[in-house]
């Protein structure tokens, strides 16, 4: 028995070397002179079918220092001092109300229609749909319409009664607005 010999075999020979070479030189040049074009791009959309409501009011205070019995006093800049903003999309009802009584130590009640009685005040808007004193409870109508994205100025005004039975401390009261979207 004689020694056997390991058969060598070759993937590729020098033709085909040639020729896998010849074939990736094609495709390069194939690929250079060719323009080529990759491109992709992403539009993310947004929407809210129902709008948005995005009600702010500025400024949050005000001090009208001295209003003598049986006087009103509008603020300072009348019908233009304050402003709501409707910086939503859609069409806002804007309620506006007061508690029954200020919140100082010595209470004076608020009067939401005609003339404040003796120790009582009422406040109410200048400058909006509705003028009428504003009433102390949220279910009452005393209110003003804003389309989406405008704003709308305002005045405020406080009426004290004609007779003050008491020497009252310095009062403090609360107006609230409250957005809603409108029908």
């Amino acid at each position: 028995m004689g020694c056997k010999m390991k058969k060598k075999y070759a993937f590729l020979n020098n033709n085909s070397k040639k020729i896998l070479l010849a074939i990736l030189i094609s495709m390069v040049w194939v690929t250079t002179l060719t323009p080529m074009v990759f491109a992709g791009t992403q539009v993310r959309v947004y929407f809210d079918p129902n709008g948005s409501l995005l009600f702010a009011v500025s400024p949050l205070s005000y001090n009208f220092t001295n209003v003598l019995a049986g006087f009103s006093k509008l603020t300072t800049g009348g019908n233009t001092w304050g402003t709501m903003y409707n910086n939503g999309t859609v069409k806002l009802n804007v309620t506006i109300y007061t508690n029954v009584t200020s919140d100082a130590p010595s209470r004076m009640v608020c009067q939401n229609g005609g003339a404040p009685a003796a120790d009582h005040y009422a406040l109410n808007s200048s400058g909006l749909t509705i003028n009428t004193y504003f009433p102390t409870a949220i279910g009452a109508n005393v209110y003003s319409q804003i389309l989406g994205g405008l704003n709308q100025k305002f005045g405020l005004r406080v009426t004290i009664g004609a007779t003050l039975l008491k020497n009252w401390s310095y009062q403090r009261t609360t107006i609230n607005f409250t957005a809603t979207q409108a029908t």
